[in-house]
Formats: structure tokens, C-alpha cells, sequence
């Protein structure tokens, strides 16, 4: 799709960016103790709150900037 849509370079790269973001988060959350909700609750809805934060933003924006291309998309797909 981004080479079709050259002049939308700094969106993609921005998702790029935020994918990995959230990988990272994503992967701080699941190296966090198996006990740490227990023994650190607060760590953990912190961790939890911030993945999501930082998930619900991301989708928002790739919503609005990735579905209009979509639209343009034939489907079904021709032959």
C-alpha cells in the first residue's frame, strides 16, 4: 500500500514506529513475574494501562489515515 501512496510516507513510518512501540510494551508486560499481580499490582495496571493507552491511540490514528485507502481496494479482487 505505501508504494501506491508515496505522499503518505510519514504515516506509514509513523505506524512502523508505533508498532514498535507497542511490541515493546507489549513485551514488558509479558516479562513482568508471573506473581507480579499479586506482589505488585500496581506495576502491573500501570504496565496494563499504558499498553492499552498506548494501543487505543494507535488504531484511532491508523483508522483514520489506512481506512480511506481501503476503500479504494476493488473487492472482490479481480481475477
Amino acid at each position: 500500500m505505501e508504494g501506491y501512496h508515496p505522499d503518505l510516507r510519514p504515516v506509514f513510518e509513523r505506524l512502523r514506529e508505533e508498532h514498535r512501540s507497542i511490541a515493546a510494551v507489549q513485551a514488558a508486560l509479558a516479562a513482568l513475574p508471573t506473581g507480579v499481580a499479586i506482589a505488585e499490582p500496581d506495576r502491573f495496571r500501570a504496565e496494563l494501562e499504558r499498553m492499552n493507552e498506548q494501543l487505543t491511540a494507535h488504531l484511532a490514528y491508523e483508522e483514520a489515515e489506512i481506512l480511506p485507502l481501503l476503500a479504494d481496494v476493488p473487492w472482490p479482487p479481480a481475477p
